[in-house]
Protein backbone atom coordinates (compact mmCIF):
# COMPACT_ATOMS: atom_id res chain seq x y z
CA UNK A 1 0.00 0.00 0.00
CA UNK A 2 1.29 3.22 -0.88
CA UNK A 3 -0.16 5.29 2.23
CA UNK A 4 -2.58 4.31 5.37
CA UNK A 5 -4.88 6.39 7.15
CA UNK A 6 -3.60 7.40 10.71
CA UNK A 7 -4.35 6.66 13.78
CA UNK A 8 -4.88 10.41 14.78
CA UNK A 9 -7.31 10.56 11.64
CA UNK A 10 -9.33 8.27 13.17
CA UNK A 11 -9.04 9.12 16.43
CA UNK A 12 -10.31 13.04 14.99
CA UNK A 13 -13.11 11.47 12.60
CA UNK A 14 -14.56 9.51 15.78
CA UNK A 15 -13.72 12.74 17.72
CA UNK A 16 -15.94 14.67 15.03
CA UNK A 17 -18.78 12.46 14.14
CA UNK A 18 -19.69 11.25 17.95
CA UNK A 19 -17.99 8.04 17.16
CA UNK A 20 -16.83 5.93 20.53
CA UNK A 21 -13.27 4.42 19.74
CA UNK A 22 -12.76 1.90 22.27
CA UNK A 23 -9.51 0.70 23.50
CA UNK A 24 -10.48 -2.58 21.81
CA UNK A 25 -11.08 -1.02 18.65
CA UNK A 26 -7.35 1.24 19.41
CA UNK A 27 -5.65 -1.89 19.59
CA UNK A 28 -7.31 -3.32 16.09
CA UNK A 29 -6.66 -0.40 14.64
CA UNK A 30 -3.49 0.06 15.60
CA UNK A 31 -2.48 -3.37 14.52
CA UNK A 32 -3.94 -2.70 10.91
CA UNK A 33 -1.91 0.73 10.59
CA UNK A 34 1.15 -1.21 12.45
CA UNK A 35 0.70 -4.55 9.32
CA UNK A 36 2.43 -4.08 5.79
CA UNK A 37 -0.09 -7.08 4.69
CA UNK A 38 -3.72 -7.61 5.74
CA UNK A 39 -4.55 -9.51 8.76
CA UNK A 40 -7.04 -12.51 8.93
CA UNK A 41 -9.39 -11.57 12.45
CA UNK A 42 -7.25 -14.72 14.18
CA UNK A 43 -3.88 -13.31 13.13
CA UNK A 44 -5.47 -9.58 15.19
CA UNK A 45 -6.77 -11.29 17.83
CA UNK A 46 -3.25 -12.88 18.26
CA UNK A 47 -1.28 -10.01 18.37
CA UNK A 48 -3.60 -8.10 20.91
CA UNK A 49 -3.54 -10.86 23.36
CA UNK A 50 0.10 -9.96 23.71
CA UNK A 51 -1.44 -6.93 25.75
CA UNK A 52 -4.53 -8.17 26.23
CA UNK A 53 -5.13 -11.67 27.33
CA UNK A 54 -8.82 -11.96 27.94
CA UNK A 55 -9.32 -10.89 24.28
CA UNK A 56 -11.79 -12.84 22.63
CA UNK A 57 -12.66 -13.38 18.86
CA UNK A 58 -16.22 -11.73 19.50
CA UNK A 59 -14.20 -8.58 20.43
CA UNK A 60 -11.99 -8.59 17.27
CA UNK A 61 -14.86 -9.16 14.64
CA UNK A 62 -17.23 -6.57 16.41
CA UNK A 63 -14.51 -3.78 16.19
CA UNK A 64 -13.67 -4.83 12.60
CA UNK A 65 -16.98 -4.56 11.83
CA UNK A 66 -17.04 -1.28 13.45
CA UNK A 67 -13.83 -0.05 11.77
CA UNK A 68 -15.04 -0.91 8.11
CA UNK A 69 -18.74 0.54 8.78
CA UNK A 70 -16.87 3.81 9.03
CA UNK A 71 -14.37 3.54 6.25
CA UNK A 72 -10.96 3.14 8.29
CA UNK A 73 -10.84 -0.46 7.22
CA UNK A 74 -11.33 -2.56 4.41
CA UNK A 75 -12.20 -6.44 4.13
CA UNK A 76 -10.49 -8.36 1.49
CA UNK A 77 -13.39 -10.43 0.54
CA UNK A 78 -11.42 -12.98 -1.03
CA UNK A 79 -9.04 -13.47 1.75
CA UNK A 80 -11.02 -12.90 4.40
CA UNK A 81 -9.02 -9.81 5.68
CA UNK A 82 -8.65 -6.81 6.62
CA UNK A 83 -6.51 -3.63 5.89
CA UNK A 84 -6.58 -0.17 6.97
CA UNK A 85 -7.86 2.01 4.67
CA UNK A 86 -5.44 3.90 2.59
CA UNK A 87 -6.69 7.83 3.07
CA UNK A 88 -9.05 9.02 5.33
CA UNK A 89 -11.36 10.17 2.52
CA UNK A 90 -13.08 7.96 0.37
CA UNK A 91 -13.22 4.79 1.72
CA UNK A 92 -16.37 3.86 0.44
CA UNK A 93 -15.48 2.60 -3.13
CA UNK A 94 -11.83 1.26 -3.20
CA UNK A 95 -10.23 -0.82 -5.20
CA UNK A 96 -7.37 -3.34 -4.74
CA UNK A 97 -4.24 -5.04 -6.38
CA UNK A 98 -3.50 -8.34 -4.40
CA UNK A 99 -0.73 -10.43 -5.17
CA UNK A 100 -1.19 -14.00 -5.44
CA UNK A 101 2.71 -15.02 -4.23
CA UNK A 102 3.06 -12.78 -0.78
CA UNK A 103 -0.38 -11.35 -0.32
CA UNK A 104 0.68 -7.57 -1.02
CA UNK A 105 -2.06 -5.56 -1.45
CA UNK A 106 -2.15 -2.11 -3.02
CA UNK A 107 -5.19 0.33 -2.46
CA UNK A 108 -6.24 2.66 -5.15
CA UNK A 109 -9.07 4.70 -6.23
CA UNK A 110 -10.30 5.16 -10.10
CA UNK A 111 -13.18 7.94 -9.95
CA UNK A 112 -13.61 7.34 -13.73
CA UNK A 113 -14.36 3.39 -12.90
CA UNK A 114 -16.42 4.04 -9.82
CA UNK A 115 -18.41 6.56 -12.14
CA UNK A 116 -18.76 4.34 -14.71
CA UNK A 117 -20.14 1.17 -12.08
CA UNK A 118 -22.77 4.05 -10.33
CA UNK A 119 -23.70 4.94 -14.13
CA UNK A 120 -24.75 1.40 -14.97
CA UNK A 121 -26.55 0.80 -12.00
CA UNK A 122 -28.53 3.69 -12.55
CA UNK A 123 -29.46 2.64 -16.43
CA UNK A 124 -30.81 -0.56 -14.48
CA UNK A 125 -32.31 0.60 -11.56
CA UNK A 126 -29.53 -0.75 -9.45
CA UNK A 127 -29.04 0.28 -6.03
CA UNK A 128 -25.40 0.03 -5.50
CA UNK A 129 -24.69 -1.24 -1.71
CA UNK A 130 -21.18 -1.76 -1.37
CA UNK A 131 -18.48 -0.69 -4.32
CA UNK A 132 -14.51 -2.49 -4.17
CA UNK A 133 -12.89 -4.25 -6.66
CA UNK A 134 -10.24 -7.07 -6.01
CA UNK A 135 -8.11 -7.94 -8.57
CA UNK A 136 -5.28 -10.87 -8.36
CA UNK A 137 -1.95 -10.98 -10.08
CA UNK A 138 1.97 -11.26 -9.25
CA UNK A 139 3.53 -8.14 -7.61
CA UNK A 140 6.84 -6.64 -8.92
CA UNK A 141 8.83 -8.29 -5.88
CA UNK A 142 7.23 -11.61 -6.79
CA UNK A 143 7.87 -11.98 -10.62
Amino acid sequence: MLGKISFDQVVNACSQNGLRFTTSRQEIMSVLINSTKPKSAYQILEKIQKNSPSAKPATVYRGLDFLCKHGFAHRIESNNAYVACASSSDCNSAQFLICESCDATFEFHSHKFSNEISDHAKKEDFTITHKMLEIKGICRECR
